[in-house]
């Protein structure tokens, strides 16, 4: 799964290089909860984390995979067809969570984005910021609050006719408005990606139990 994972860091943009940082250990860390129930078209949602000298046993499923990598530092371990359970052991084998499999209800509508800005203005000034400074400001205002069943908002880059997975950010439950900040010492790469004015974004949800939705209509970045 880490190799997924850290496959997607190069899209966190501006980073300080691995060189000048401090060594710190990987880790995919479960963020779907004890006694949660997961959709047989999703899964077990994960981030990785960095921390120093991390000595916590590392939890795995007992079975599904592999590691499907949705955004930045964040994927999904499908469960195996036909399951209705997954647990997460520890290396002993030792159960820390349980999960229920269940059919997927219908997938979540599309984000409705009314807005999108950013401070910087075209990419050539994003590059002129050193990395010790706030590279870029994104916020995202939507039509409505998240539906509770969202769990992160993903934003894509739109090139051409591809769209990349570049920023998420956990919802907040009634929260309408959502910022991402770039920039600064970044050693181990970002959950989010700078911007600039009139580039292209789309938008999905992922669900806590694991599925992405269809992407938003692309909408291009303004100026604040």
């Amino acid at each position: 799964m880490r190799t997924l994972c850290c496959a997607l860091l190069g899209l966190a943009g501006l980073v300080t290089p691995a060189a000048a940082c401090p060594r710190m250990d990987p880790r995919d860390e479960p963020v779907t909860q004890d006694g949660a129930t997961v959709y047989d078209t999703g899964g077990v949602i994960f981030t990785l984390q960095y921390a120093f000298d991390d000595r916590r046993p590392v939890l795995k499923l007992d079975a599904g995979g592999p590691a499907v990598a949705v955004a930045p530092m964040l994927s999904v371990v499908p469960p195996p067809p036909g399951a209705a359970a997954l647990e997460l052991r520890d290396p002993s084998g030792k159960a820390e969570r349980h999960f229920t499999v269940a059919a997927a209800p219908a997938a979540l509508a599309a984000p409705a984005v009314t807005r999108v800005t950013s401070t910087v203005k075209t990419l050539k000034d994003l590059e002129r910021h050193s990395s010790a400074e706030p590279a870029s400001t994104t916020e995202i205002k939507l039509a409505a609050a998240p539906p509770d069943d969202a769990y992160a908002l993903i934003a894509y880059t739109v090139t051409g006719k591809a769209t990349t997975a570049s920023s998420w950010v956990a919802t907040v439950k009634g929260q309408a408005t959502y910022t991402f900040q770039t920039g600064g010492k970044a050693c181990y790469g970002s959950t989010v990606s700078p911007t600039w004015q009139g580039e292209t974004l789309r938008f999905a949800w992922l669900d806590r139990g694991g599925r992405v939705s269809a992407m938003s209509k692309p909408i291009k970045i303004a100026k604040p």
